[in-house]
């Protein structure tokens, strides 16, 4: 056997390529990347779920509010679904700083505790 420790977005990746016969992986990276691979089990650890936030107070804009998000396909689907065209900014880290230094007005980010 062998093991390769990976960036969690990249597992599904290497999976579906054939370099690794199996991966474990965030929901939050399957639903995000959308590969060719097969959900074998939920592991049902680390349980979190997305959410959209902001500032408190803040109104969004009336036409295309800027949404900050690691994960801008999960987003851009729950925001055709809510009906609401909204432009999404595609971040790799920090994305509670976004409304705070006026990048975006809301954001789109993973949580695993508090609501």
């Amino acid at each position: 056997f062998r093991f390769i420790l990976a960036k969690p977005m990249d597992v599904p990746t290497y999976v579906e390529h054939g370099v690794a016969d199996l991966g474990i992986a965030g929901k939050d990276v399957m639903l995000e990347e959308e590969r060719d691979v097969y959900e074998l089990l939920d592991l049902k650890i680390s349980a979190c779920y997305l959410a959209v936030a902001g500032l408190p107070n803040t109104r969004l804009k009336n036409v295309a509010p800027k949404i900050a998000t690691k994960y801008p396909q999960i987003a851009a689907a729950y925001f055709r679904e809510q009906g609401e065209q909204v432009e999404i900014i595609k971040l790799n880290g920090s994305i509670e700083l976004a409304p705070m230094i006026g990048l975006a007005d809301r954001i789109v980010d993973i949580v695993s505790t508090g609501r």
